[in-house]
């Protein structure tokens, strides 16, 4: 329990306040710069050039799909090196083209799950 705590404070650290935006339907999101934001963005191609343009909402993104898709339990195998751990995906997705046409939420997880995966090489 203790550990599951931490964990869930961790994530609290890495949200922005608030996640109006990303309630926000397709069609009234913001367009950042011409390229999609990491909201709107429905690929994990489109995520990924999304955050190009806006980190901050990259890596709000990223902890909003980490906090619905996790399971508190010793078996998700998910061990993250600190608050900066939404940094890495954009940089997974692209290394990964064959995920550039998954749904965003998807490709996103997949990327956290390749990268944060407990034990060796991490021994997180």
């Amino acid at each position: 329990m203790r550990r599951a705590t931490a964990f869930a404070s961790l994530l609290i650290l890495a949200l922005p306040a608030t996640a109006d935006a990303a309630s926000q339907p397709v069609s009234q999101a913001p367009v950042l710069g011409g390229a999609l934001s990491p909201y709107t963005a429905t690929t994990a191609g489109d995520f990924a050039a999304g955050c190009k343009v806006d980190a901050s909402s990259c890596a709000a993104m990223v902890g909003q799909v980490l906090m619905n898709r996790i399971q508190f339990s010793p078996t998700s195998h998910i061990c993250l090196p600190g608050v900066n751990y939404a940094d890495r995906v954009p940089a997974w997705l692209n290394a990964h083209p064959e995920v550039a046409g998954m749904p965003a939420h998807d490709g996103i997880y997949l990327a956290i799950t390749s990268l944060y995966r407990c034990g060796a090489p991490s021994n997180y």
